[in-house]
């Protein structure tokens, strides 16, 4: 009678869903919002349309092992994901079960347990095609899976700190879902009834002050390997941990509004989080030696297809600090790289990553010096690299450029970028003095000054020309 209510509304759901199906094709899992708890009993706390251990099979389900596997480890919970227009959600924890910590286990299939031993294949969630208490038939294949998740570990061990998801698609076969994706691909009969497959491990996501937040999965399917053909069935799993018994009794994880979608799944529009600009500290660091820092700007230029320019202009660093605290900075000019597609794993951390071959051009500021990059760029484009993060109004970015100043002679110039001042490694300078030295191929200084260099009172020959740390071979005729 139990299992007979228990499917009643959410066969009322699925037969009008699979009335309209052939319209529009996307049915989605009944009660997957887990407002519905109505056939909840003293031996059955799941959601409807939904199972955990206390409906769960197998050798561990009988006998002196019952008391054990068959406990409540599921119930509902009125804390709901941000924006919810529901009152509840499904909440899982870990156990102590005596002789292993017994993972959280949510399941549209039945929990069965065939062994004491963790991590042993004969304990797996598993749809039974023949029983609707125990499967969930679909009819159609989505392109991904969304589900809100709060995961709130009670300790986070090194070896396994994640939760897991996974969906998959199958025909009409009782199709086993083991612990672990590289366990059920070892099953051959079992795997070649799997239409697609969907699955992702997580951490628990914190705010400033260490509360863990909700966070929302978008987690697409994957056909690849996949032989079988009809998406008659779909069983999705959710359990607070990755590996079977590596969990800490008392982890929690919270599961809200999974749904399921059939729409082409397209990347969002990630540069609309960045700022147009950000203020931070740079420090170079040449040839691995670092140089005081300076504060400066990176400009962000957003387009239409997404994708970002950015750029660092008037680049310069010191070059020299005097004993009387003289600064000489190498100028370089204006770095742009262009067509950089922001991309995202959380929707939070925006990441930058490029390389291109760009060509340095002259700088505005200050006016009548030497500007190193347009020289080395003339003869072709110079290779750049940045990789970075952006979040909220924080940008952390690095930069590498690398050329050679004269044959035989390289230069590598390895830039760190972060809006974060406070904890900026090395102090920040001001410009006060822009000037330049001349030596002998011996490596006598014969001259100096501010400006730009002057060879006019020197003898015809060949120098070395220090312009703010740029040395460049001058022939004076």
């Amino acid at each position: 009678m139990v299992k007979t209510l228990r499917k009643v509304m959410a066969l009322a759901v699925l037969a009008i869903t699979a009335n309209t199906a052939s319209a529009q094709e996307k049915p989605q899992i009944p009660n997957s919002d887990f407002e519905s708890w109505e056939t909840v009993s003293d031996t059955n706390h799941a959601p409807d349309n939904w199972n955990s251990f206390e409906t769960g099979g197998g050798a561990m389900s009988e006998g002196i092992f019952k008391n054990f596997f068959v406990v409540q480890a599921v119930d509902r919970s009125e804390e709901v994901r941000p924006g919810s227009t529901g009152k509840y959600s499904a909440v899982i924890w870990a156990r102590d079960a005596f002789i292993a910590t017994a993972q959280g286990n949510l399941t549209l299939g039945r929990v069965i347990g065939g062994s004491a031993t963790a991590t042993d294949k004969a304990n797996h969630n598993q749809s039974i095609t023949s029983d609707e208490q125990f499967s969930q038939k679909l009819g159609a294949l989505p392109k991904a899976i969304v589900a809100w998740v709060k995961f709130v570990p009670k300790a986070i061990k090194e070896e396994a700190p994640y939760a897991r998801i996974s969906a998959t698609v199958h025909d009409s076969y009782d199709y086993i879902e083991y612990g672990t994706a590289e366990a059920s691909a070892e099953d051959t009969e079992n795997a070649s009834h799997v239409v697609a497959h969907a699955e992702q491990n997580f951490l628990p996501v914190t705010d400033d002050e260490g509360k863990y937040q909700w966070q929302r999965l978008e987690i697409p399917f994957s056909t690849e390997n996949c032989t079988a053909t009809d998406p008659a069935y779909i069983i999705v799993n959710i359990a607070t941990n990755s590996i079977p018994g590596k969990g800490t009794p008392d982890d929690s994880l919270y599961i809200d509004d999974i749904e399921l979608i059939y729409d082409e799944i397209q990347e969002p529009n990630y540069s609309e989080l960045l700022a147009d600009s950000y203020t931070g500290v740079l420090t170079v660091a040449i040839n691995g030696d670092k140089v005081p820092s300076t504060q400066e700007v990176i400009n962000i230029a957003k387009k239409e297809d997404g994708t970002i320019d950015l750029s660092l202009n008037n680049f310069k660093f010191i070059s020299d600090i005097s004993e009387t605290g003289e600064i000489s900075y190498m100028f370089v000019g204006n770095i742009l790289v262009t067509d950089i597609m922001p991309t995202s794993e959380d929707g939070k951390q925006i990441n930058i990553s490029k390389e291109q071959s760009i060509v340095i051009t002259e700088g505005t500021e200050p006016e009548g010096v030497q500007w190193l990059g347009p020289m080395l760029s003339q003869n072709g484009g110079i290779p750049v690299k940045i990789n970075g993060t952006a979040e909220d109004k924080d940008l952390n970015l690095g930069i590498d450029i690398e050329f050679e100043m004269m044959p035989g002679a390289s230069m590598q110039i390895h830039v760190d970028f972060t809006t974060d001042t406070e904890n900026a490694i090395a102090t920040v300078r001001p410009a006060t003095k822009y000037g330049y030295k001349v030596y002998t191929l011996s490596g006598t200084c014969v001259a100096s000054g501010a400006g730009k260099a002057n060879l006019t009172s020197l003898p015809k020959g060949i120098y070395i020309v220090e312009s703010n740390g740029a040395r460049t071979k001058v022939l004076n005729k």
